[in-house]
């Protein structure tokens, strides 16, 4: 390794520790932390995957019923409706912010976007609109990490 990419690779780590000292990242990690411990929000959890999967089978065999959706979006807004899960999903959402503010940061003396909304990425998100809103049954490659949510 030349000296550069020493150096880079340290900033590197450096900017990781510095995200991890972030309020956005100690919220999200704690919010997280109480996600996992709280035994009605991972039953509820289980009950949502249980439903969307039972959904995901049915689509692929051409069987989805709108009835199907409705209980879909049904658990998902239980599942959100949660406290715990609402405040971790609010604590995501800061902290997928503050990355990507830090991210333009880093493209911008590039003037590179890897991450930019310009970049045409291949989602597995199919969106399914009811009557009342919008249930995104597949996350986008970002979210997959989140899985067990």
């Amino acid at each position: 390794m030349s000296v550069q990419t020493d150096q880079l690779d340290d900033l590197g780590r450096n900017l990781g520790e510095a995200i991890a000292e972030t309020p956005e990242y100690e919220a999200f990690e704690e919010a997280k932390s109480d996600v996992e411990a709280d035994d009605a929000v991972q039953s509820q959890i289980a009950a949502f995957h249980a439903v969307r999967d039972e959904y995901m089978q049915a689509r692929q065999a051409g069987e989805a019923s709108q009835e199907l959706v409705r209980e879909v979006q049904s658990a998902q807004k239980e599942l959100h409706a949660m406290p715990k899960m609402a405040t971790y999903l609010d604590a995501q959402e800061a902290l997928q912010g503050r990355l990507e503010s830090i991210n333009e940061a880093i493209s911008e003396p590039l003037a590179v976007d890897f991450g930019g909304e310009d970049d045409e990425v291949e989602t597995e998100l199919e969106v399914v609109e009811s009557e009342q809103e919008t249930l995104y049954i597949e996350a986008t490659p970002q979210m997959t990490m989140n899985q067990q949510w």
